[in-house]
């Protein structure tokens, strides 16, 4: 796209308008429109590329640090965690609603693990340690989804 087309084109779409189309501001605003149009394609990319950065680097430091506070709490509670768990549900407190709630979003983890690997028996497998221990697991499977599809999340989401 040269100046000159762009100038055809604000006095076509711009009739009503008087514009000096020979002013400095004019030349190198309608340069400046064109470099931005010709490097936008690049910009896409670029910021792209960024997200994804940031959301690899989102997964592995939640899933550090939920490492370490699982960690922690295993030191100071022990591992007895289902019983807690179960306990807390059939308790109808806050906390046995925040388990169960917690509860359902680990089975639609692994209900779309099955589904996006169309239920083979490896899927089975992944999904089970989804939902029993979690983002710890789930994240990281997460992560190599994206590396093996080259940072496509449609595919990452669908398996296609």
């Amino acid at each position: 796209m040269n100046a000159l087309f762009a100038e055809d084109l604000f006095a076509c779409t711009l009739p009503t308008i008087k514009v000096n189309l020979n002013s400095t501001f004019f030349r190198q605003f309608t340069y400046s429109t064109v470099l931005l149009m010709e490097n936008q394609e690049v910009n896409r990319s670029t910021a792209v590329s960024n997200k994804l950065l940031l959301f690899k680097v989102l997964m592995v430091t939640l899933t550090l640090i939920l490492a370490i506070y699982t960690g922690m709490v295993i030191q100071k509670e022990g591992m007895n965690f289902f019983t807690i768990f179960i306990e807390n549900i059939l308790a109808i407190t806050w906390n046995g609603q925040f388990h169960f709630d917690f509860m359902c979003y680990l089975l639609l983890s692994g209900v779309w693990i099955m589904w996006r690997d169309r239920f083979s028996f490896s899927s089975m497998g992944i999904a089970c340690g989804a939902m029993v221990i979690g983002f710890i697991f789930l994240a990281p499977y997460v992560l190599y989804l994206v590396a093996k599809e080259n940072g496509n999340f449609k595919k990452v989401l669908t398996g296609d």
